[in-house]
């Protein structure tokens, strides 16, 4: 039994610099993340993302690392509420040019996720008021590592205004669509 403890310490304190170091990398962006909505054009869904900068100083962000442009940095899931049923995702493949985005110091870019890219059985829905859309996201930093908070939330694929424009989700605990972790 004492060995197991010694080993117990050695180990932890062997580990106690990695997590330290970790905390240090992961302190993230200090940026906001929100769906805003969904809208339907012919019969294509699109999941509204409205990304916050949190700050008084200006951010730039890569495509890529915007929910509407990776799909690394974004993970969803489409629930049927009253049968339990999942929509099978497929996950396309996706080679952006760099495109940065400005966010000006407690400002907002907008964006737009075609969810018919991840979801090609959205073509057949009849009824979108039966669906909800589950989201999340996560920033990544340069090495491609996952940093900082985590956001998500839900939001039902009925496509109706689901947010305010303007309404700033850096001051909020937990937005209606969306929460930070």
């Amino acid at each position: 039994m004492k060995i197991r403890t010694a080993a117990c310490a050695v180990l932890s304190l062997v580990c106690l610099p990695t997590m330290a170091w970790c905390k240090q990398s992961t302190a993230g962006l200090p940026i906001a993340v929100e769906a805003i909505g969904i809208e339907k054009s012919d019969h294509r869904f699109y999941l509204d993302m409205r990304v916050w900068n949190c700050s008084s100083k200006e951010l730039t962000m890569d495509i890529v690392n915007l929910p509407w442009g990776g799909m690394l940095a974004n993970r969803l899931l489409i629930y049927q509420a009253y049968s339990g049923e999942t929509m099978q995702a497929q996950y396309p493949i996706e080679d952006f040019p760099e495109t940065l985005y400005v966010i000006p110091g407690g400002g907002y870019v907008s964006g737009q996720i075609d969810l018919g890219s991840y979801f090609p059985g959205l073509l057949k829905v009849k009824e979108p008021r039966n669906w909800v859309i589950f989201w999340l996201y996560q920033p990544f930093g340069s090495k491609g590592v996952p940093v900082g908070r985590r956001f998500g939330g839900m939001i039902p694929l009925d496509p109706a205004p689901s947010a305010s424009p303007g309404t700033d989700a850096c001051h909020a605990e937990v937005s209606r669509h969306g929460a930070h972790q």
